[in-house]
């Protein structure tokens, strides 16, 4: 898997987009963007993540954009007393998201780059969600000629923020769900454990999902 790097790999395109969404938020109130909203991405995973009583830690959602994905979970779980954290590296993003959630509880969000796992000074989170920005990564250019494609700091650092008996959950647009599950185990510890179902589409006489979401935790806590 090998994508051509993209504008929507970069950081100018992220901040122009949450400049945007922050100008709407305050002409007229609209929060912005549910991506994957066409596939009901967000209740697939707020309800996954109540079926299977996974839950119970804090919560960190990688480029959380407008904060639309932890604002649902934490409205499912309104007693729950944990922590939830969005981080993004746009500072708009982050604006944008303090704007909306106003006086929530237990909610917090961060600018930072999560490829570079040092902003979480060691701390770790029980259930780690990622809803399309590892697709935006997989787009980014790499720094000079000699470097790696960013996408493959990627699942060490998302790794290091995971706690031992954690979930992560990531959801593609990009990926299949082989591909996703070849990315993130290949060099980590991490394993595959149970996947989101979304509507079967058919094209061409081949079956596929339009989008995959995929849950990992670490070998041994199966």
């Amino acid at each position: 898997m090998d994508l051509e790097p993209s504008k929507l790999g970069t950081k100018d395109y992220w901040d122009e987009f949450y400049n945007r969404e922050l100008s709407n938020l305050r002409e007229s109130g609209d929060t912005g963007e549910r991506w994957f909203d066409e596939n009901g991405a967000v209740d697939r995973i707020v309800n996954f993540i109540e079926e299977n009583d996974i839950l119970k830690g804090d919560v960190l959602d990688l480029g959380t954009g407008n904060g639309h994905l932890l604002f649902e979970l934490q409205d499912n779980e309104p007693d729950t007393p944990y922590k939830f954290t969005g981080v993004d590296y746009s500072h708009q993003s982050v604006e944008l998201a303090n704007s909306i959630a106003e006086n929530r509880e237990n909610m917090e969000f961060i600018q930072a780059d999560i490829l570079d796992p040092s902003w979480a000074r060691n701390r770790k989170w029980k259930v780690i969600l990622d809803k399309g920005t590892m697709d935006a990564i997989a787009l980014m250019a790499p720094a000079d000629v000699h470097s790696e494609r960013p996408l493959s700091r990627y699942p060490k650092a998302v790794e290091q923020l995971l706690a031992d008996d954690g979930v992560l959950i990531i959801t593609s647009c990009n990926l299949t769900q082989s591909e996703l599950k070849q990315l993130i185990t290949q060099n980590t510890k991490l394993s595959a454990w149970k996947s989101i179902q979304y509507p079967i589409f058919e094209f061409a006489g081949q079956k596929g999902q339009s989008i995959c979401s995929l849950a990992f935790k670490f070998a041994d806590t199966h």
